[in-house]
């Protein structure tokens, strides 16, 4: 059994912050020689950690029409040699415009809103 040592809780109370020595234990008892995920916001679509032993992939651009992002999409080979296409999000005037009503917000566990004073 592998007992991972956390280097701390996520600061959204869901989950856990792992470090370089944390990833190269998985690794090797895995018998891996990296990792490669998606779901967290990286501003050039893409970022490669702890001597390219960990990638990280977004894609989404221009996430919530507020990052200001960039995003990826990754293809690999036989030989797992990764490739990375980097794009922005299309210009305001190309976009289709899709025409949905919502009463869902955005949750406050990722996006910082503006506080704002709520009179009664």
């Amino acid at each position: 059994m592998l007992t991972v040592l956390v280097d701390s809780l996520y600061h959204r109370g869901n989950g856990y912050l792992y470090g370089e020595t944390q990833v190269d234990r998985f690794l090797r008892f895995n018998h891996l020689r990296s990792i490669v995920r998606s779901h967290q916001l990286c501003m050039d679509g893409f970022q490669h950690l702890f001597k390219d032993t960990l990638t990280t992939i977004w894609s989404a651009p221009n996430y919530c029409y507020r990052c200001g992002n960039l995003a990826a999409v990754a293809s690999f080979s036989e030989d797992l040699t990764g490739t990375f296409i980097v794009y922005a999000a299309a210009p305001e005037y190309a976009r289709k415009r899709v025409s949905v009503e919502t009463t869902k917000e955005v949750p406050d566990y990722f996006l910082v809103r503006e506080q704002r004073a709520v009179s009664s």
